[in-house]
């Protein structure tokens, strides 16, 4: 779109000046707007994917600690019921 139209249109209507647009500018106008449109779209697209595979690397990096981690907290949980005389791998009759 041509700048210098647009700053007339935005000088004229920020003093309160009604000015109609011809057909071929609102044309113009969206074309421009689809064009940013599909930018914002396609950068939020490729935002959101960078994020999913650094969620994917880190969670494949920290797999095996997380599984630790969670291993050894069942395991302290496990000698706390033993000590008060809980058995969790008891069936009930």
């Amino acid at each position: 779109m041509n700048l210098q139209k647009t700053a007339n249109f935005e000088a004229l209507q920020s003093a309160g000046a009604e000015y109609e647009l011809t057909d071929v500018e609102i044309q113009q106008l969206k074309e421009h707007n689809q064009k940013r449109v599909k930018r914002v779209v396609g950068f939020v697209a490729i935002a959101m994917t960078l994020l999913s595979l650094a969620l994917v690397a880190f969670s494949l990096a920290l797999g095996r600690k997380i599984d630790l981690m969670v291993e050894q907290k069942v395991e302290q949980r496990m000698e706390i019921y033993t000590a008060h005389g809980i058995n969790l791998t008891e069936t009930r009759s």
